[in-house]
């Protein structure tokens, strides 16, 4: 840069001075490109000295005639002025017009891969037709019915936390298909309202809203209003009113799902009303609501703080430190209280956006790895890893891009700074890392015989879980009515039938028909006798029997759904269980199960992308559905040499394990190849748990985070030459 060059501040920018709480603060607004940009009063003035007519040297002893006190580098001036070229706010002296302006078009042209935003439509038209809606909602009534119905919805879910947490669905309930599709459109819904929000209450402080659309947030399509003129207004009050705005909408919107839901019966809008109260709390807390973000939380805190570039102050501080230690370029890195503030704040809003994206990444990996498509889920992080690939090493490597910087750079000590990097990528990427296979498992007895109901009967007594019973020992009594009266029956025609023959016994030598009918009689009384003994087979079937020496435990959990509750064919659990006695037993319903032995397995199921992984002797951590504290251990024993051709009946019923498609959703073919793998337990309590379902974590061999990588694209992608 040299003194011939002279710049001039575009004339379409428009300014406005705020207040903030550390002082007054000067917006300018690039009306092309919608972005704004904050400059305290010295970096104001200097703008405000760009004429045209004055070279740097010129402005710079503008500056310093101006402000004696302060001292202001020739560097310091000319990478200012570098930045504000690059963001589009100069022209060079005879330069182009408006419309085409480097920085000007760019964030239309480059739309980034996790926020790009589609404008629609003027809201104009809208908003005055809501305003009338606003006017209510922002009255003190309305105000104060919130914050009843805020409060209120808090305090039910602390005083019955007991009870709200036994009425929250499972885990799995949240991963069907309805679920996801209720989250989904309640999602958009919410958005909708949040948006709108701000759009009203940015219009009701004078505040024009440009336009509404469509964006993407973290891969989801949503609604939004662009408010961002809101910086424009003196008052910090109005513009933290206007943040807050689609917060406290959709607060308000969870306080009262939250009463719906509790006093609503099981269906349809108890789903809505859990979305909605989920949605929007979870969003806001840990999205919308989090400074950590870009977002409403954090331009809530930036006027609260009267900080407006945080995060670009924290983000310089870092990239400072990195071009002062990799190209040696002399960048003034504060270590006071403030500047240590803004690292921090700088690091943890990068963390925390990290941790946010991976979230995402897993939630759409197990959704989509659920029904066989785990693919497209890595092909996706893969791109969004490619994306932060780039943008690391645009900002890593920004010295080397800018003629301004480069030369200030020194060689020797950036070549010396990569060769470490490399070593400590490398050695990061190839240090062996501990990983593990993650499957659904059922709690099985190592050798057992399962006891099955031949004659439907209601269950009069059972013998309690635990009990050692002998081969032949009755462990449960039925009783069947119309297995009763058919034999009574039966028995009162066969003494009938006796009595008939005998008397034409007598009666022969007296009368010659009596001797004829004799054959018939017979031959009546041998078909009733042979109708009781099946009748007495049927009724000792009532009074089930143990097939062997053993341990009696309860069957796996019974997921039937009755269509009437009063059918006394409706049970769930187990028929041990004491509401479950005199339940219906259906003909080969399992009834018990009978341990040969004391040794407790789990069955666990893995799919085909990991059985490799997987060998004898492996250590095991199992959860146990609805068993508190911690984590059993157990060991791999088994793994089936093939894939199994059905599901155990326990994860099928569930719906744990994705299965192929049926009619009637009883298929128990698994979606994607999978094996069996059996897990010794040693742990003599889990008798108890026989049928239950967990999750296992299965300890394999380490590995580098490079062979993970290799592994993934091996899985994904297919080369066949």
């Amino acid at each position: 840069m040299t003194d011939s060059v002279r710049w001039r501040l575009r004339p379409d920018l428009l300014w406005e001075t705020v207040h903030t709480a550390s002082g007054l603060m000067h917006v300018v607004k690039d009306p092309v490109a919608g972005r704004f940009f904050h400059f305290d009063p010295r970096e104001f003035a200097i703008l405000r000295l760009l004429d045209e007519e004055r070279t740097p040297g010129d402005m710079l002893a503008a500056v310093r005639q101006s402000r004696p006190d302060e001292f202001f580098s020739t560097e310091a001036l000319l990478r200012f002025l570098a930045e504000a070229r690059r963001s589009g706010l100069l022209l060079l002296r005879g330069g182009r017009s408006v419309a085409e302006v480097d920085g000007a078009p760019r964030s239309r042209r480059f739309w980034s891969a996790l926020s790009w935003k589609l404008p629609l439509f003027n809201p104009a038209g809208l908003i005055a037709a809501l305003r009338p809606l606003c006017a209510a909602l922002l009255s003190p009534l309305a105000i104060a019915l919130w914050m009843i119905a805020l409060l209120s919805a808090v305090g039910l879910m602390i005083t019955r936390f007991d009870d709200v947490a036994a009425r929250w669905p499972a885990a799995e309930a949240w991963s069907t298909p309805s679920m996801a599709v209720t989250i989904v459109v309640v999602l958009l819904a919410c958005k909708i309202v949040h948006e709108l929000a701000h759009a009203l209450v940015a219009d009701r402080f004078g505040v024009r809203v440009q336009e509404c659309g469509v964006m993407l947030f973290y891969f989801m399509p949503c609604f939004y209003c662009d408010v961002s003129d809101a910086w424009l207004l003196r008052s910090a009050r109005k513009r933290i009113l206007i943040s807050a705005a689609g917060m406290l909408a959709e607060l308000g919107l969870a306080a009262v799902a939250a009463w719906l839901w509790w006093f609503s019966h099981p269906g349809p809008i108890q789903s809505i009303c859990l979305a909605v109260m989920a949605t929007c709390s979870i969003n806001t807390l840990l999205i919308n609501g989090n400074p950590l973000l870009r977002f409403d939380g954090y331009f809530v805190l930036v006027d609260l703080l009267g900080l407006p570039n945080l995060a670009s102050r924290g983000a310089a501080w870092w990239n400072a430190a990195w071009e002062r230690a990799v190209y040696a370029i002399p960048r003034d890195v504060g270590t006071d209280r403030e500047n240590l503030a803004l690292a921090t704040y700088g690091a943890a809003s990068f963390a925390y956006r990290l941790i946010v994206l991976a979230g995402m990444l897993w939630a759409i990996h197990a959704i989509l790895d659920a029904r066989g498509a785990g693919a497209l889920s890595a092909v996706l992080a893969m791109v969004v890893a490619a994306g932060l690939v780039q943008g690391g090493a645009r900002f890593a490597l920004r010295p080397l891009r800018d003629s301004l910087l480069r030369r200030t750079v020194r060689p020797s000590r950036t070549a010396a700074t990569m060769v470490v990097l490399a070593g400590l990528f490398s050695l990061a990427a190839f240090i062996p890392l501990p990983q593990s296979v993650q499957a659904d498992f059922v709690v099985e007895p190592a050798s057992s015989q399962s006891v099955f109901i031949q004659t439907p009967g209601i269950l009069r007594s059972l013998l309690p879980a635990g009990t050692a019973v002998k081969t032949g020992e009755i462990i449960a009594v039925l009783e069947d009515f119309e297995t009763t009266r058919r034999l009574a029956e039966l028995e009162s025609r066969k003494v009938v039938a006796e009595r008939r023959l005998e008397s034409a016994r007598v009666r022969r030598t007296v009368e010659e028909q009596a001797g004829r009918e004799i054959p018939a009689l017979v031959e009546s009384l041998a078909a009733i006798e042979e109708r009781l003994l099946l009748a007495r087979r049927t009724a000792r079937e009532l009074q089930v029997a143990s097939p062997c020496d053993g341990i009696l435990l309860p069957p796996p959990n019974s997921p039937r759904t009755p269509s009437r509750r009063q059918d006394t064919t409706y049970w769930r659990g187990t028929p041990f269980d004491a509401e479950n006695l005199g339940c219906t037993l259906r003909q080969g319903t399992c009834l018990a199960i009978v341990s040969s032995s004391r040794a407790i397995s789990a069955t666990a199921c893995v799919s085909q992308r990991k059985i490799e992984l997987v060998r004898s002797a492996q250590n095991v951590r199992l959860a146990i559905d609805g068993m508190a504290g911690d984590a059993r251990t157990g060991i791999v024993e088994e793994i089936s040499p093939a894939p199994i051709e059905e599901l155990p009946r326990e994860l099928v019923a569930t719906r744990r394990t994705p299965t192929m498609p049926s009619p009637d959703r009883s298929s128990a073919t698994p979606l994607e190849p999978m094996y069996r793998v059996r897990i010794r337990l040693d742990d003599p309590s889990l008798r108890t748990a026989i049928g239950s379902l967990g999750t296992a974590r299965i300890t394999c061999d380490r590995a580098s985070i490079a062979a993970r990588t290799l592994s993934l694209l091996a899985e994904t992608f297919r080369i066949d030459l």
